[in-house]
Formats: C-alpha cells, structure tokens, sequence
C-alpha cells in the first residue's frame, strides 16, 4: 500500500516545472493548444499535458 502512494506522489510530483524569468512554454493538452506558461513553478499534467519546448526571449545580437 505504500509502495503505492510513494509511486503516485512521484507521478504528481513530476509535473512540476521550474522556467527561468526569460523563458516561456506552450502547453498543449491532449494534442490541442491550452496557452503559453510564463516564469515561475508551473505544472504540467503527467500523461496529458507537456511542455514540448522552452522559448527564449532574450535578445540575440549578431
């Protein structure tokens, strides 16, 4: 039983994500555009929503 709950509170657990104060994430949940995530703890839903990128927004200079 315990076995159990220490698996499920580990699924939970990795849904959360830590962004960088330049960085944004679109989240798509189930195949379908749900937003875009800014800077902070965000959480992404194990198995339904992920994070497929992090976008940058600092300036690149060439």
């Amino acid at each position: 039983m315990a076995f159990i709950a220490v698996v499920v509170l580990a699924v939970l657990l990795s849904g959360i994500k830590i962004l960088n104060e330049w960085e944004r994430a679109p989240m798509p949940t189930l195949g379908r555009y749900a937003g875009m995530r800014g800077p902070g703890i965000i959480y992404a839903a194990p198995f339904v929503g992920r994070i497929p990128m992090r976008i940058s927004t600092r300036l690149q200079t060439y």
